[in-house]
């Protein structure tokens, strides 16, 4: 039980991370792509587009095939995504793609810890909630306190992401 909470809180920090990222590294990526203001905008809004269609969608999945599976499938998904952004990141169409594609598969993993939090931990559940919530002021902190790395390194970000997932 605790191995699925420890899971669903580092899938929940590693998706936020991947969402939140953007707003650090949107400014080189800018710049060596040409992008305008629209189109930096763009690139976090297909990310949230994708995360918004297949909501409903992984949720029916998650409760077929369970939460655990559901986020082992994103996490595969989300390694070969990032890992292609790492290396074959060309391209405002790519990167608008690769987010559109990580909003459709990140959006199973909140969903999924949460029902393992609500299916294992009914008894303490604001508790158990209130920590895997941790998740977002924690990645909003480590970003702050990286933003300088990654603006400077910013392709490496995508690479992390791939060996974070696995």
């Amino acid at each position: 039980m605790l191995r699925n909470l420890l899971t669903g809180w580092y899938g929940t920090f590693l998706q936020l991370l991947i969402r939140l990222s953007w707003g650090v590294i949107a400014l080189p990526v800018s710049i060596i792509l040409h992008l305008n203001p629209v189109q930096v905008g763009f690139v976090a809004t297909s990310f949230y587009i994708g995360y918004i269609v297949m909501s409903i969608p992984w949720g029916l999945i998650i409760d077929k095939i369970g939460p655990s599976k559901a986020i082992a499938i994103s996490s595969i998904f989300l390694v070969l995504l990032n890992l292609v952004l790492f290396l074959f990141f060309k391209s405002y169409l790519v990167l608008t793609l690769i987010y559109l594609l990580e909003g459709l598969v990140a959006s199973s993993i909140f969903p999924s810890a949460m029902k393992i939090v609500a299916v294992s931990y009914s008894n303490h559940l604001t508790f158990y909630v209130a920590i895997l919530e941790s998740a977002g002021p924690i990645t909003i902190l480590l970003l702050g306190l990286i933003s300088s790395l990654i603006l400077n390194s910013w392709r490496y970000l995508f690479l992390f992401f791939s060996l974070a997932f696995l």
